[in-house]
């Protein structure tokens, strides 16, 4: 009887540990595809909307201090999951599982600089040009896919999957850069080089043809026919006109090395 009660009470004990076994394996495997999904959520909705909100915040031209804050958060909440979830990519590969504090804390500074920047074009060259941002995105967008395409990824079980996963990339690199198949060192610079000349070419036509400008000479003409004799200054106890902006000396001298 009680060989019995004791042969049935170990079988339990074993299937409860087999049962939690196959629990926790299916836990790490949805946490897994869970990771792959929020990858994806991170650079279709929480990119565009910070590249939206610095937008607005450019076109407003108000510095608002909440507004601020949720961005540099924004900013820092992408870089630091860039920062996690290539530490836990790390755990499928044995040989590269050991990751240094000092190598997370470069590779956060990295894709904080990348991802600051790349918004921060975009949101610049959308506050002046709106609607150009929108060809900007679909030209960029085509030449990305087209690189998804030639890279051949393998990632889907079925084409129309496959093919969706290759769309989804072409969003993520408009971005930052993102690793989907094997010898992608040689193409990881051609990207890192096509993202900086696009860059540099959003930032220059703004600052070219947008940004707030005016000329030093301008500047200094307006106000010396604005300024009286010395000797007149003196001789009037009460001043003859309201004080304007331009009348303070100390930043009009700032102004004139602003816009030399």
């Amino acid at each position: 009887m009680f060989s019995s009660w004791g042969s049935s009470s170990g079988m339990q004990e074993s299937w409860r540990s087999l049962c939690k076994a196959y629990m926790e394996s299916v836990a790490e495997f949805l946490r897994q595809d869970l990771c792959i999904l929020r990858f994806i959520e991170t650079f279709s909705e929480s990119a565009p909307q910070l590249a939206l909100m610095l937008t607005i915040i450019l076109d407003k031209c108000r510095l608002d201090p909440v507004t601020v804050l949720k961005a540099i958060g924004s900013t820092l909440s992408i870089a630091s999951f860039l920062t996690t979830y290539n530490h836990s990519m790390r755990t499928f590969l044995p040989e590269k599982e050991k990751h240094h504090m000092i190598s997370l804390v470069f590779y956060f500074i990295w894709n904080l600089v990348l991802i600051s920047s790349r918004i921060a074009a975009l949101a610049l060259f959308a506050s002046v040009l709106p609607c150009f941002i929108f060809a900007h995105f679909i030209c960029s967008w085509l030449v990305l896919f087209f690189f998804a395409w030639r890279s051949k990824t393998n990632f889907m079980d079925d084409p129309r999957g496959e093919w969706l996963y290759r769309t989804t990339v072409g969003l993520i690199w408009y971005f930052n850069w993102f690793s989907v198949a094997k010898g992608m060192r040689i193409r990881s610079v051609l990207y890192h080089a096509y993202i900086l000349i696009d860059i540099c070419i959003l930032c220059v036509i703004y600052y070219t043809f947008f940004h707030p400008n005016l000329d030093k000479d301008k500047l200094k003409g307006a106000t010396i026919t604005e300024e009286q004799p010395e000797d007149e200054e003196r001789s009037h106890s009460v001043p003859t006109r309201p004080l304007k902006a331009t009348d303070n000396k100390r930043m009009r001298k700032l102004a004139e090395n602003f816009f030399c």
